[in-house]
């Protein structure tokens, strides 16, 4: 699983550069940035399959012989209405974990440079705007999934 690992974080950090977000630090290509900030990326794409497995998908490389689900029909099932909201969670949960254990706290001002950020708060407590983020961050799997040279399957039936 780690070569997958650094396959998918190599593609969010790809996507995350095609979204034009300005952080110069972050605009360059995944091997040449800092160690911390491909971290950030690998626990991004680390979280991807405990959190589909919530929901009973996972995943395989391109050539697997396993009967794969669409990007398309994983897209409308991850974000479903009655789905989403946990998702989104869940990534939130695991991003904020991720930063606690590195050093990071709360503080109502974002400070990068101090490890101060200001949504280290439950998801219940965030603003529409952050959840909204985690949210698109969870429909944006298969994408990533699919432009890694993955594919995602069923592990199990799923009881909504």
């Amino acid at each position: 699983m780690s070569e997958s690992i650094e396959e998918l974080a190599e593609t969010i950090h790809k996507m995350w550069l095609e979204s034009g977000i300005r952080r110069r630090r972050f605009r360059r290509p995944y091997r040449r940035l800092r160690a911390i900030d491909r971290e950030d990326n690998r626990a991004a794409a680390r979280r991807i399959p405990r959190i589909l497995s919530l929901v009973g998908l996972g995943i395989v490389k391109k050539n697997s012989a396993k009967q794969t689900v669409s990007r398309a029909e994983a897209t409308k099932f991850l974000t479903a209405k009655a789905r989403i909201e946990r998702l989104a969670e869940a990534e939130h949960d695991g991003w904020m974990e991720h930063r606690l254990a590195n050093g990071w706290r709360y503080r109502k001002d974002r400070d990068d440079k101090k490890n101060f950020h200001n949504c280290l708060i439950p998801y219940a407590d965030l603003p529409r705007k952050e959840k909204d983020k985690d949210r698109r961050k969870v429909a944006s799997f298969p994408r990533i999934i699919e432009e890694a040279d993955y594919r995602l399957i069923w592990l199990r039936p799923f009881n909504a």
